[in-house]
């Protein structure tokens, strides 16, 4: 299963592809557009029992949000950047931030594939 940001940064991957913005999105999932941006931002939990929701407003299902396609998954490693790039958003790149992007690599990769289906 995925875990909780990676449920959530997918859920904003797909927001971000249909062009859906985040007061949106929170109209048709009836969840508070703070509430929302507070998940997006990390500095909430994202309600497990609220994946319904978001799977229909998505158009997409509740397996895909909440478990990757194991037999499909390749490994990347993008701890490299951290010597080669200085600033990224005007801060130095750490190991969150470089985990952040790995996250929403992978799952990019996911969308392209199903996409594809």
């Amino acid at each position: 299963m995925r875990t909780n940001d990676e449920i959530i940064a997918l859920i904003d991957l797909l927001r971000i592809e249909k062009k859906m913005s985040i007061s949106e999105l929170a109209r048709r999932t009836n969840m508070a557009k703070s509430g929302l941006s507070m998940c997006i931002n990390g500095k909430r939990q994202f309600s497990l029992d609220r994946i319904d929701d978001f799977a229909k407003a998505l158009n997409t299902s509740v397996e895909f949000l909440l478990f990757p396609d194991i037999s499909k998954q390749t490994e990347i490693d993008l701890a490299y950047l951290k010597n080669k790039v200085v600033l990224f958003e005007g801060e130095p790149l750490s190991d969150e931030t470089i985990s952040k992007i790995e996250k929403i690599i992978k799952l990019s990769f996911e969308l392209e594939r199903k996409s594809q289906k």
